[in-house]
């Protein structure tokens, strides 16, 4: 079958299927998809264990920097053994101190060095840390954000965390999802990184 041909046929199955479930959609329902497609919102695969995610990232950068595993380490004040375990995905090898210092080391983020191999795009579907299932899946920009502190990942008919931790939360104010300083201070800290007294009142 020829591209273009192809191309017709598939534009035809969803036309067809908008036609078969126009009403199940209006009611905002998600009906299964012609085959080989998928809904934007559906993850692929297990959830990942980010700190394996991490340890992965935070080795890639490292040897597309040229860096070696001993240089690294040294620089962070971690054992060879232990950068190169965390590197091959084992969550436990670093502290979260230890990652802070790797990704400022490696002269990256801790949001970048979380995002799961299976966000390519922004709205690219992953699970939230903690989450099982398809009410636990977000965009991967929203998730960026929130690494950030910029955004909450809060959701009305989410499965993670249960309804009585969530309750705790909206009892308390609602999610805790931006910094607490007005957004003029964070401006001049995003162009003047570094700590300077003279710039305090």
């Amino acid at each position: 079958m020829s591209v273009v041909a192809t191309m017709i046929r598939g534009v035809t199955d969803m036309n067809q299927y908008l036609r078969e479930n126009a009403a199940a959609l209006a009611q905002g329902e998600r009906p299964p998809l012609p085959k080989g497609r998928r809904w934007i919102m559906e993850p692929v695969g297990d959830p990942p264990k980010y700190g394996a995610v991490a340890g992965v990232n935070c080795g890639r950068r490292r040897r597309a920097l040229g860096l070696s595993i001993a240089a690294v380490a040294d620089a962070i004040r971690v054992e060879p053994y232990e950068l190169e375990n965390w590197e091959e995905g084992d969550g436990d090898a670093l502290s979260l101190d230890g990652f802070l210092t790797l990704c400022i080391a490696l002269g990256t983020s801790p949001a970048h060095m979380l995002m799961p191999p299976s966000a390519d795009h922004a709205k690219a579907a992953i699970f939230v840390p903690g989450g099982t299932n398809a009410r636990d899946v977000r965009w991967a920009g929203a998730f960026f954000l929130w690494l950030g502190g910029t955004a909450s990942l809060r959701r009305s008919d989410e499965h993670f965390p249960p309804s009585a931790l969530r309750e705790a939360v909206d009892q308390h104010g609602g999610p805790d999802a931006y910094p607490p300083w007005e957004w003029a201070e964070l401006d001049e800290c995003s162009f003047q990184s570094w700590y300077d007294e003279s710039g305090r009142d």
